[in-house]
């Protein structure tokens, strides 16, 4: 930094060249001012960049800055606080408020209740903690309480009301088998209110069960009825003093027959309703009638039953045989006018024959003057 001048091959003594250099920065800049001359200000940026090392690190709360080889130390969180508001938990860390958390769902996860009763003594247990209290309950009108067990029983201190529909219905099973003295429990028609009446002021069934004197209850059951008449669609009785049943409307009976099976043996030959049926002449009817007293086909009247009111006998059956016989005269008719009209043909013809015979002779008489 030293500089001398030779003059003359004289040189001098030596003299500071730089007499003051100064550095100063400003921001992330540079100045040197050389001997009061100052130079531009040089960006130190790139350089700072390339030649800084910056390590962080964190170890429990203690955050460490390492640059360029100097260390500094801190606490890394300085401050912690928590705040509830209702079921929303938040945090402010270092003075930072993170956002509300919804405690519910966590809360739901974790814990446990259980709640018992025994012997009116209520028990919590929630989250392992158990508190008791006294189960205070009480029942009226037709209930009672025990130790906190409500039952069934007791009197009404009000009227009561039970609603049921064609879905909700209400049943007691168990029930005692009752006695044929015992009342009958009926329902009001217009309030629905439950009564009892006795058995003997109910209309009985007129109908009893076949074998006895039981009354019928059931549409399966084998019935009669001692009354002496029975109306069927109809109350007025004719005046005919022995019927004991009229029906207004049509009777209709089912049988394994019907009696066209006539027609089809007298015409087809065999009949594939009835395959035993042979139908016979009138020559067979009448020596099967002479013999047996009674129409072939038909049930006699050993076949009835006699009872102390008559016979009894099937009348489906009857109806049947009926129209059996009928068809079969109807055919018998049938043979007969055939027969009527070939006899009538003939009768016919012998008479145009007689007649003409007759002209004849006239003539023969007047041509030979003899009467």
């Amino acid at each position: 930094n030293t500089s001398t001048v030779t003059v003359n091959g004289v040189s001098s003594s030596g003299a500071p060249i730089v007499n003051s250099n100064v550095l100063s920065t400003s921001g992330n800049t540079i100045t040197s001012t050389v001997n009061g001359v100052v130079s531009n200000a040089v960006n130190l940026s790139s350089a700072i960049a390339a030649g800084t090392t910056n390590a962080l690190s964190l170890a429990g709360n203690t955050l460490t800055s390492n640059v360029n080889g100097v260390s500094s130390t801190s606490n890394a969180v300085s401050g912690v606080s928590n705040t509830l508001v209702g079921k929303n938990l938040s945090t402010t860390i270092n003075g930072v408020t993170g956002a509300a958390v919804d405690l519910t769902p966590a809360l739901a996860a974790a814990t446990t209740n259980t709640l018992t009763n025994t012997a009116g003594v209520l028990t919590s247990t929630v989250n392992g903690v158990v508190a008791t209290s006294s189960a205070i309950i009480s029942a009226s009108n037709g209930l009672t309480a025990t130790n906190g067990d409500v039952k069934l029983g007791g009197a009404l201190t009000a009227a009561t009301t039970v609603g049921t529909s064609v879905a909700n219905t209400l049943a007691l099973t168990g029930l005692q088998t009752g006695l044929i003295s015992d009342n009958v429990v009926v329902s009001d028609a217009g309030s629905g209110v439950l009564k009892t009446v006795a058995q003997s002021t109910l209309a009985i069934e007129p109908w009893n069960v076949f074998g006895g004197t039981t009354k019928a209850n059931s549409n399966t059951q084998q019935i009669y009825t001692l009354g002496t008449w029975v109306g069927i669609g109809t109350s007025a009785k004719s005046t005919f003093a022995d019927e004991a049943l009229t029906v207004a409307g049509k009777i209709r009976t089912t049988a394994s027959v019907y009696a066209d099976y006539v027609f089809e043996k007298y015409f087809d030959g065999v009949s594939k309703i009835d395959k035993n049926y042979k139908f016979k002449s009138l020559a067979e009817v009448a020596a099967f009638i002479k013999a047996n007293k009674h129409l072939p086909g038909v049930t006699p009247i050993s076949g009835t039953e006699k009872t102390k009111d008559g016979y009894s006998f099937d009348i489906t059956e009857l109806s049947i045989q009926s129209l059996e016989k009928l068809e079969e005269l109807y055919l018998h008719v049938i043979e007969q006018q055939k027969q009527i009209e070939e006899k009538t043909k003939r009768i016919e013809s012998l008479e145009t024959s007689l007649k003409r015979m007759e002209e004849r002779l006239d003539i023969i008489e007047k041509q030979t003057g003899n009467k």
